[in-house]
């Protein structure tokens, strides 16, 4: 026998033994050495097209389509109130959906239900002190997607949620939402066109949960009221996108003015 065969065995046989195992089975290596993972990517909640940014938009009140629309549908009586005149700022990362905020507004004297003597009952007690709360605000805290995507990643659906305050009463509110994001973009004749977000929803409001009507409702009032809300919005100016801590600021300074000049 070759006396050199004994020491090749023993090499070959003692090689498991000096390779790690993972290694020797093609398999990672703790602490990250071996073979190299894929990064897994985040999803994306929001709109594909938007920017990976904070941005603020606010009702562009150039839009037709801006509209708000309840009705009462009662046993004796149906009732349609309309406005056209809301107010309202987003604002967020709307390619992650993360740290949305908004609020939007309608004023009851903007309500217009047909008949300016029924407008008055609705914005006098016991229906809605108008005069002590004239306005309907809805203050969004967050957009909850449902998980479907358009291809072009322009449209989601979900829900709102937030709160809705009125007639001196605040409720929680789950408000499910249809909403589009058309990116800026610039015609063939080289004229721009900002960005837009639409916001289409359609829920209920329960009276009662806002102290509104008390007994009377029912017959001639239903005590559910549908609501169509039709929303588009353009990109803040800078005017226009003043955050509270700015205007904070703002105070602080005139404060410490007046001080000195006192």
């Amino acid at each position: 026998m070759n006396p050199k065969r004994p020491v090749l065995f023993f090499l070959l046989a003692a090689l498991p033994l000096l390779v790690p195992v993972p290694v020797a089975f093609g398999q990672p290596m703790p602490g990250g050495m071996g073979k190299k993972e894929e990064p897994k990517n985040t999803p994306k909640q929001g709109f594909a097209v938007a920017p990976n940014e904070i941005t603020e938009f606010v009702l562009d009140p150039k839009s037709k389509r801006n509209q708000v629309v309840f009705l009462s549908k009662a046993p004796k009586e149906t009732i349609k109130g309309t406005t056209r005149t809301v107010a309202g700022q987003l604002k967020g990362n709307l390619y992650s959906l993360m740290d949305i905020a908004g609020t939007f507004e309608v004023a009851w004297k903007d309500l217009d239900t047909g008949d300016k003597t029924r407008n008055e009952h609705m914005m006098a007690a016991p229906w809605v002190d108008a005069a002590s709360h004239p306005k309907i605000v809805f203050t969004l805290t967050s957009i909850e997607p449902d998980g479907k995507q358009s291809k072009r990643g322009k449209i989601i659906k979900g829900t709102l949620l937030g709160k809705m305050a009125m007639n001196g009463r605040e409720r929680e509110m789950s408000i499910p939402a249809t909403l589009a994001y058309l990116p800026a973009k610039k015609s063939k004749s080289g004229k721009k066109t900002a960005a837009r977000v639409s916001i289409k929803a359609k829920f209920d409001v329960d009276l009662a949960g806002f102290d509104i009507g008390r007994d009377r409702v029912g017959e001639k009032v239903a005590k559910t009221q549908n609501i169509t809300v039709s929303l588009v919005m353009r990109p803040a100016k800078k005017e226009e996108s003043k955050t509270a801590d700015s205007g904070k600021k703002k105070s602080k300074k005139k404060k410490k003015k007046a001080d000195s000049e006192a």
